[in-house]
């Protein structure tokens, strides 16, 4: 099958993706005194932010709410990274990719492995913070590495997919940037699912892959509880956009033309 031809050549390729995801690392963080530290104060802000927001000046918010947004806060920026920073990796390495015969799936790949690293150190950082808010743990937190493992095809998925759509259209990085704002909002982060009108929910939960995720989140690490039976449509979205993927890697030659 194309599908396993593909795999195979990133396999082959492994060495290209550590050297790019390496040197990615390097360039994001090089020439900042903190260096990686802005790794936990970039998520640390937010929260800060949105704490100040929710719980001093609209004073909402229950004893959980710090862990409960910090859970959505990281889960949004993983996703919010790995596909803002793919959209241009393609046209940004076409020399490269002109004079080297590399898969083309590299390039998002390495993006989305560079911020899957920011992800787990905002993952360490949360679990001091659910300690300290005395949040109880239950063996439902051993569904956590099955949400993350989610999460990351879905980034690997449609991070390749808008890398491939940006070689053509140039504007998509600027909608992709207004559209991961927007998600937000639109998404389980600053507010809880049960907060949606009751005939609203069900729409929204399916059509909205991230609100089975985040709540997902939210469940296994602060309520205690299994994750949502919307982290299905998650699944859903990712097999798409495996086949989406893989057809548009297929178009390797394309691609090249445009570069």
């Amino acid at each position: 099958m194309d599908e396993i031809k593909q795999i195979r050549a990133v396999i082959k390729a492994k060495d290209v993706l550590k050297y790019l995801s390496v040197s990615e690392l390097k360039v994001q963080y090089k020439g900042k005194k903190l260096g990686f530290l802005w790794a936990i104060l970039d998520p640390l802000i937010y929260l800060l932010i949105y704490l100040l927001l929710v719980k001093v000046i609209f004073q909402r918010g229950t004893d959980e709410f710090p862990a409960l947004l910090f859970c959505g806060i990281i889960a949004h920026r993983w996703f919010g990274q790995s596909i803002s920073s793919s959209v241009n990796c393609i046209v940004g390495n076409g020399k490269l990719i002109q004079t080297v015969k590399v898969p083309l799936l590299v390039f998002p790949l390495s993006k989305v492995w560079v911020s899957t690293v920011n992800f787990l150190i905002g993952l360490a950082l949360l679990f001091p913070i659910l300690f300290f808010l005395k949040i109880n743990f239950s063996l439902n937190i051993f569904w956590l590495p099955l949400i993350v493992v989610l999460q990351l095809l879905f980034n690997i998925v449609y991070s390749s997919i808008a890398a491939f759509v940006g070689v053509f259209f140039k504007d998509l990085k600027n909608i992709i940037t207004f559209s991961v704002r927007l998600l937000l909002y639109l998404s389980p982060v600053l507010y809880d699912v049960a907060s949606i009108p009751e005939k609203l929910y069900k729409p929204y939960m399916i059509l909205n892959p991230f609100a089975g995720l985040f709540t997902s989140y939210k469940n296994v690490l602060v309520h205690g509880e299994s994750p949502s039976i919307y982290l299905l449509s998650l699944v859903i979205y990712v097999l798409i956009g495996f086949f989406v993927m893989f057809w548009a890697n297929g178009k390797g030659n394309l691609y090249v033309k445009y570069l």
